[in-house]
């Protein structure tokens, strides 16, 4: 085969290579997944926004721009709050034993371990009285998002039924024999 016809069936499958990827990334954008997310190391080429409307169908700001991989820790914290609103003056955090393997979570106290405050050693966090409760901050957020931590007890949980009752998002856990049963009771609800 001469050198040309090589050279000229490369170049052909690059731009059809090139056509797909233009197709797919337009795929990914429209639903809204940035492949930078899922491979970190590769550069991300599209951006998550804000939905429009929340499921209760109140608008979002349609002035609020996208978040990217480039945009400000400021700007990541403020649209995973949008997304997973719940109360803010409780959370919970992630915690692992290394000596029984055990993990779970619990309310972040600001008087755990305190001298005078905190023995758990002959108290149950749940009957203490000088229990005092950590608002939801920024800082534990970045510290969850960042996911440092090797055993996860970076890792925040919020409590999403607010002070007056409202429910801004709901998560489901599939597992176990019946996740298939489970799944399609849930989309027989939501008339899916």
């Amino acid at each position: 085969m001469a050198r040309d016809d090589v050279y000229e069936r490369l170049i052909e499958s690059n731009r059809r290579l090139i056509s797909e990827n233009e197709r797919l990334r337009r795929e990914l954008e429209y639903y809204h997944i940035c492949y930078g997310r899922i491979i970190p190391e590769l550069p991300q080429f599209c951006s998550a926004t804000v939905p429009e409307k929340t499921l209760n169908g109140e608008d979002k700001a349609s002035s609020q721009s996208a978040v990217t991989r480039s945009s400000s820790v400021a700007e990541k914290i403020s649209l995973f709050r949008s997304l997973f609103k719940g109360r803010e003056d409780v959370y919970a955090r992630r915690w692992y034993s290394k000596k029984s393997g055990k993990s779970g979570y619990r309310p972040v106290c600001l008087n755990e371990w305190k001298s005078r405050l905190c023995d758990k050693s002959k108290v149950k966090c749940s009957e203490c009285k000088n229990r005092l409760f950590a608002p939801l901050d920024d800082e534990a957020l970045y510290r969850h998002l960042s996911g440092q931590d090797e055993h996860a007890a970076d890792v925040v949980g919020i409590y999403p039924v607010t002070n007056d009752d409202g429910c801004y998002f709901l998560a489901f856990d599939f597992d176990g024999k019946n996740w298939q049963s489970e799944v399609s009771a849930v989309r027989a609800l939501f008339g899916q």
